[in-house]
């Protein structure tokens, strides 16, 4: 089996690198032998050939009315009809999230609003963000560890994604920085299934600062399954914050010493990224955890490695 991760235009290189390196590290490779990147042409043009072998697509973050204009109806076509009809695993996060919905409300009413429908539509409603306030492309202003409220993947979900058993829930702060949430009625102290007409979703995490809004879903699409996250379990801090996170320190040091007018702006900014760093550290297991889940409930827990 082999593992692919979206490269073309609209994701992020820090949200590609991140899911390849995630995979790599947490799925067996005697089991998945391959982890690789693959674009849209090839994605469209050779899906036959990759589809033989491909157990996982993970769309990343970044943003995607890119994924929209160059997949387009072509490619849409061919990720749903592959999971639909083949059994196929698509892992969408953020950017994937709001891909992978019917709707995208996204800053609605500001200078970075985008919204309209999505031809996907693994879930059928609308992928609603921010979540938090204060997003800003390209920084990490509007970023922070959010709690998130997550099934136990070890307990509650089986080698083939079903859900149940002993379920228990668990709690870490997650990566967050513009990502969806979705509004589900739903029943946080049982198994969380909500029922539709052609979908089954199953709430895998939610904010509990947020009324318990949805975080991750996993929708049962024909053959196979669709996993929604909002947040950004695979984005391991040590490897992909800790080198801007000193680079911006570096930058207020310049500043410091150049008596610069914005310095009490740019140390403020510092000391929130350095917080943030640091609560994401302490959570590193935990978030390993809800990355392990999202691949569990896409029918993986096999090929995981368990600590």
């Amino acid at each position: 089996m082999n593992a692919l991760v979206y490269s073309g235009p609209g994701a992020g290189n820090r949200s590609t690198q991140s899911a390849l390196h995630a995979l790599r590290s947490t799925l067996h490779p005697s089991i998945v032998h391959h982890v690789s990147t693959i674009d849209a042409r090839t994605l469209i043009e050779e899906h036959r050939e990759w589809q033989k072998t491909c157990c996982v697509l993970v769309m990343p973050g970044g943003a995607d009315v890119p994924y929209c204009r160059d997949l387009g109806e072509t490619g849409t076509r061919i990720i749903r009809e592959w999971v639909e009809e083949k059994g196929g695993f698509y892992l969408g996060l953020c950017a994937g999230a709001y891909f992978g919905s019917a709707r995208v409300e996204f800053e609605k009413g500001t200078e970075l609003e985008v919204v309209g429908e999505r031809r996907l539509r693994f879930y059928k409603g609308t992928a609603r963000g921010s979540v938090y306030p204060g997003f800003c492309y390209q920084t990490e202003s509007g970023a922070l560890a959010a709690p998130v409220r997550f099934i136990d993947p070890k307990t509650g979900i089986d080698d083939v994604g079903n859900i149940g058993g002993h379920l228990s829930w668990r709690m870490c702060c997650d990566y967050v920085n513009g990502g969806p949430y979705w509004m589900c009625h739903h029943d946080t102290s049982q198994v969380l299934r909500i029922h539709s007409i052609k979908t089954d979703v199953d709430v895998l995490a939610t904010y509990p600062e947020k009324n318990h809004a949805v975080s991750a879903m996993r929708v049962k699409v024909g053959n196979g399954n669709a996993v929604l996250c909002s947040s950004h379990p695979e984005l391991d801090s040590e490897t992909w914050l800790h080198g801007p996170m000193n680079a911006i320190s570096d930058h207020v040091q310049r500043r410091v010493e150049e008596s610069h007018p914005d310095v009490e702006h740019d140390w403020k900014y510092l000391q929130h990224v350095r917080e943030m760093v640091r609560v994401l550290d302490a959570h590193a297991d935990r978030r390993r955890d809800l990355w392990r889940l999202l691949l569990a409930a896409g029918g993986l827990k096999s090929s995981i490695i368990w600590d």
